[in-house]
């Protein structure tokens, strides 16, 4: 399990996060390719679910704009490619919610789920299924 314990980081600057480049870069492309598959943002803490070679989680405190707590259940140590990408997500989810619905727009709760998953659901050939969204 990845976690950065009590540090904190300026979630409007990723430039501070103590992260190779190579794993920027790393999380870059699965941001851009839609690996971050689900989000959720409830008060200030935001979950998340990353598809790597198997599905990861990644949950940290966004406060203030300040991220803390940042953890994923991936066995790498540090800042790892999940984490990145999910706050490459999370960031972007907010520059499009503030296009919308401007500056005054007051951030208590949204979900997310990645389109490509949700429509690999909807039109399975299943006979049943559940979808729970929570």
């Amino acid at each position: 399990i990845t976690s950065v314990g009590d540090e904190s980081y300026d979630f409007y600057n990723l430039g501070t996060l103590d992260i190779t480049p190579a794993v920027a870069e790393r999380g870059h492309d699965y941001f851009i390719n839609d690996k971050v598959v689900y989000v959720e943002y409830d008060a200030c803490n935001v979950r998340a679910v990353v598809k790597g070679a198997e599905y990861y989680e990644v949950e940290f405190n966004l406060n203030n704009g300040k991220i803390s707590c940042l953890v994923c259940n991936c066995p790498c140590s540090g800042i790892c490619k999940h984490e990145f990408a999910v706050l490459l997500q999370i960031r972007s989810l907010i520059d499009e919610v503030y296009k919308i619905y401007g500056e005054n727009y007051e951030f208590d709760y949204f979900a997310a789920v990645n389109k490509s998953i949700f429509y690999d659901f909807v039109l399975s050939d299943k006979d049943g299924g559940t979808l729970v969204i929570s």
